[in-house]
């Protein structure tokens, strides 16, 4: 009786320790795609007037590292690994332009679950600007040519270090604040 005991306890144990743990936790995880939520404030055209003053200026990559297509970033992995404290009433401005290669904000974010981003799209193609964090990509926002978007990004947890990347080709410039 004890060796049956014995042998129970432990295929107990085992069972245990080889079952999945409960899948509702990663469900319920404001990390999880479906809980992070992008709300449109605007989308407006840009002026014939504004796109041609922005052609005007010599442009350069501002707040933003290069991933070139090789793989290779000048300055650093392309992926942000500093923290940018980012607040409320500050936003950090980024601006660039690349032709074959995605460009990263230099910084990530975090500590806060809601953020305001605003970018410009000054190319004739649509751009492709992906909210992420270093473990996935929670949303995807696509701005028109010429267009201005405005939007809430929403649904993060305070320990997600949020960053965005922008597809090639591109040029444009923009900022993001945190949210309260």
């Amino acid at each position: 009786m004890k060796l049956k005991m014995k042998i129970i306890s432990t295929l107990a144990i085992f069972s245990m320790l080889c079952t999945p743990m409960s899948v509702a936790a990663d469900a319920s995880s404001p990390e999880n795609n479906e809980d992070i939520n992008i709300r449109i404030i605007s989308e407006e055209k840009m002026s014939d007037e504004e796109i041609q003053e922005y052609n005007a200026k010599e442009h350069v990559n501002i707040g933003l590292t290069e991933q070139n297509s090789t793989g290779i970033v000048p300055y650093g992995i392309g992926i942000p690994t500093t923290k940018y404290n980012i607040s409320t009433t500050t936003a950090y401005n980024f601006a660039g332009s690349s032709t074959s290669g995605n460009l990263y904000t230099n910084y990530y974010f975090s500590g806060y679950e809601k953020y305001y981003v605003q970018i410009k799209n000054y190319s004739d193609t649509t751009l492709t600007a992906k909210v992420k964090t270093f473990f996935s990509t929670k949303k995807t926002l696509t701005v028109k040519p010429g267009n201005t978007i405005y939007a809430e990004v929403s649904g993060f947890s305070t320990s997600s270090n949020v960053y965005i990347l922008f597809e090639a080709p591109s040029d444009f410039s923009g900022w993001i604040k945190a949210l309260d």
